[in-house]
């Protein structure tokens, strides 16, 4: 017997069935031109791409950020080879 698994929560939303989420490190210095302007770019790259991408912050001084990019496989695919 097959043991359903928990939902996925991604940016406090519940992940649908059959979506994904892809984690890309982000250089510090990159950050800002991922966001853009008052969130311009990320808003455009969600838009285009159908996925939802979030800059994680919380890191040390000069780390990496992780850019998560949740949806269906395909958006997902489109989000990582836009950021």
């Amino acid at each position: 017997q097959q043991q359903m698994q928990p939902p996925q929560k991604i940016y406090g939303r519940l992940m649908a069935p059959g979506e994904m989420v892809e984690r890309v490190p982000c250089p510090p210095h990159a950050v800002g031109r991922v966001i853009g302007k008052g969130g311009e770019t990320i808003k455009s790259l969600q838009s285009n791409s159908g996925a939802r991408i979030e800059v994680d912050q919380n890191h040390p001084d000069g780390e990496n950020r992780i850019v998560h990019i949740a949806g269906l496989p395909q958006c997902v695919a489109v989000g990582v080879r836009m950021v």
